[in-house]
């Protein structure tokens, strides 16, 4: 299964691009190479596709009010960013430029992999690779210490991002990529860690914006003079 650039890049509204990104899933879903495709991100455009469209549709629709049109243009290749939002109200029109970061690692990737050719892993203990083979290991783990390590990886992402950025125009999402819902205490902690960067060391970028893949849930501060003056 292939995603031409024309048909991933085509302007949609907030609404009609969750409607295709659900299609797209039903489609891929149909696939007797499914897991491939899915955990390997096989494809053109696929990783795309799960790796960014879902979370910038996801942002969206939080951006979305009463009154308010929301259009979504994603966008494939080598750009400056990922997405495009305007945001249109009966007083005015705003367009935000999207970047997106997820928190995939090394690790994560290999239990995807693992996944699609055994058709197995553990979720948790070790992950390796031995010649042309992914083993996987089961072993507890404390669940504070696995928050607190994701919440560092998050915020790692976002200002590894946000570093390259100052425009007032550009907002970091960032795809937190865990089988596990992320504690609100930790949600809580990483806006806070996030709210202090923006003030001290990026106060003109737009804002940040935390999708969680286990529940599809988003925080996000929009770094504008309100946000600053709290």
């Amino acid at each position: 299964m292939n995603i031409s650039n024309s048909e991933y890049e085509k302007p949609r509204s907030v609404f009609q691009l969750c409607e295709w990104i659900n299609s797209k899933l039903r489609n891929l879903e149909q696939e007797s190479a499914f897991e491939e495709l899915y955990f390997e991100r096989r494809g053109q455009n696929i990783k795309n596709l799960l790796e960014e469209a879902v979370p910038i549709g996801r942002l969206g629709l939080y951006l979305w009010r009463p009154w308010r049109d929301v259009s979504v243009t994603c966008l494939a290749g080598n750009r400056p960013h990922d997405a495009e939002i305007i945001l249109q109200d009966p007083q005015k029109t705003e367009l935000i430029k999207i970047e997106v970061t997820t928190t995939e690692t090394d690790e994560t990737t290999m239990r995807r992999q693992a996944l699609s050719r055994e058709g197995f892993v553990w979720m948790t203990g070790p992950v390796r690779r031995e010649d042309r083979q992914i083993v996987s290991e089961a072993t507890m783990v404390d669940l504070d210490k696995e928050s607190a390590r994701l919440v560092g990886c998050a915020i790692s992402r976002f200002r590894k991002k946000a570093e390259r950025e100052d425009d007032p125009q550009t907002a970091i999402l960032v795809y937190v990529n865990s089988f596990r819902s992320l504690p609100f205490w930790y949600r809580m902690e990483l806006l806070e860690q996030t709210r202090t960067y923006l003030r001290t060391q990026r106060p003109t970028l737009y804002g940040a914006y935390y999708c969680y893949e286990a529940d599809q849930g988003l925080d996000g501060l929009r770094n504008d003079i309100h946000d600053l003056v709290r």
